[in-house]
């Protein structure tokens, strides 16, 4: 989840680039093409305030926080980055209940 923040895309350099007074419908094109460049296939969703955020005590961003069906919170990771990624991987196999072994 996320929500805005006046970052539009940079399409030169590939990266967010800052931008005053930015109109929601643009900062959400922008929020596609960063999840496209990178390649992202998880679902994303944008909130109109911070009400979620203080709820999951967001302390940075990214922050991943996994959530099971039983809507208790499995593991939580700050920032990006192969370890965090790997880690949030393991923890949803687990969580699922799938065998190294049989996902390979």
């Amino acid at each position: 989840m996320t929500r805005h923040y006046q970052y539009g895309w940079d399409a030169a350099t590939n990266r967010p680039k800052r931008e005053e007074e930015l109109a929601e419908s643009a900062e959400d094109a922008a929020t596609l093409q960063f999840l496209k460049h990178h390649e992202l296939k998880h679902r994303i969703a944008v909130m109109p305030d911070d009400d979620l955020s203080a709820k999951y005590l967001v302390s940075g961003i990214p922050q991943a926080v996994l959530i099971d069906r039983d809507g208790s919170i499995r593991m939580i990771k700050v920032g990006s980055g192969e370890e965090n990624a790997a880690a949030l991987e393991a923890m949803i196999k687990q969580t699922l209940g799938v065998n190294e072994q049989a996902a390979k």
